[in-house]
């Protein structure tokens, strides 16, 4: 290992002004075990800050309660609070919630343009269409007070708030142009066809197939033979199992909150009933 060789009067002389090892290590271009390892062969010692010197337990901060209160309503942050006063942050928080201190944030209760985090109130929703902020009270608006911006501009173009099943279709296909001209009122049958006959066929074709499987799968539901049981909350009554959507039940709908242990003598009851 390669001997490093440390100025000992340097190292003595900002040790025992209460330099942290950390920083002389830093200034020597040495690692930090390197000076503590200095440190304990030159037999240096320092006195203990000042919150643990008048503490009876060595191990325990005592902070200057004034002090603290003084530094907390100047907005002093917790962080140069503790460097002042020779602790730590979590010591300093402490004695904060001790002494029962508070002060309101700049920016609660302000929301809005007010907000200093205020964005103009627009923003681009995961699908990729504009979100605009207009108040709860905007016609038009859900619950929220936000609105896409297309159906925003469509319903300023038509002077009356849009119906829920109107859709404002845009006619270059981006999602971020909304200008009038690029945006047509449909129902939402039109819009589904307008999509189809843009779509590319080989996107029409997965579709289509995926459709037919689709709807194979339910139809194999449907025609599945069906049994019928007892209702499992033991109220006697009998169903058919799996039901018209090929779901198997066990229980009348609106039973289950009604399941009763069954006893061994009542495990007959449980069989299928033969239709």
């Amino acid at each position: 290992m390669k001997r490093i060789d440390l100025d000992e009067e340097l190292v003595r002389r900002l040790y025992l002004e209460g330099k942290p090892m950390q920083q002389i290590a830093d200034r020597l271009s040495c690692s930090r075990p390197v000076i503590a390892r200095a440190v304990r062969c030159m037999g240096l010692t320092r006195q203990r800050p000042r919150p643990y010197r008048d503490s009876p337990n060595p191990r325990e901060i005592i902070l200057d309660e004034e002090e603290v209160t003084r530094l907390f309503a100047a907005r002093v942050p917790m962080v140069q609070m503790a460097k002042r006063l020779g602790c730590g942050r979590t010591k300093v928080a402490a004695t904060i919630r001790r002494l029962g201190l508070s002060r309101v944030a700049p920016t609660r209760g302000r929301s809005g343009p007010a907000s200093p985090h205020w964005r103009g109130g627009r923003r681009i929703t995961r699908s990729g269409y504009v979100l605009i902020q207009v108040g709860p009270d905007y016609p038009g608006a859900p619950i929220g007070g936000r609105m896409l911006e297309h159906r925003l501009v469509m319903q300023r173009a038509l002077g009356r708030p849009l119906l829920r099943h109107e859709v404002v279709h845009h006619i270059n296909g981006v999602k971020t142009d909304n200008r009038i001209e690029n945006l047509a009122l449909m129902t939402p049958s039109e819009h589904d066809k307008e999509h189809w006959r843009s779509m590319p066929k080989e996107e029409r074709r997965r579709r289509a197939a995926l459709g037919t499987a689709r709807l194979l799968a339910a139809t194999e539901r449907r025609t599945r033979p069906r049994t019928r049981i007892w209702c499992r909350c033991g109220c006697g009554q009998t169903l058919l199992t799996p039901d018209k959507d090929g779901k198997a039940r066990l229980f009348i709908r609106g039973h289950r909150g009604q399941a009763r242990h069954y006893s061994d003598s009542n495990a007959s009851s449980r069989a299928a009933v033969s239709s």
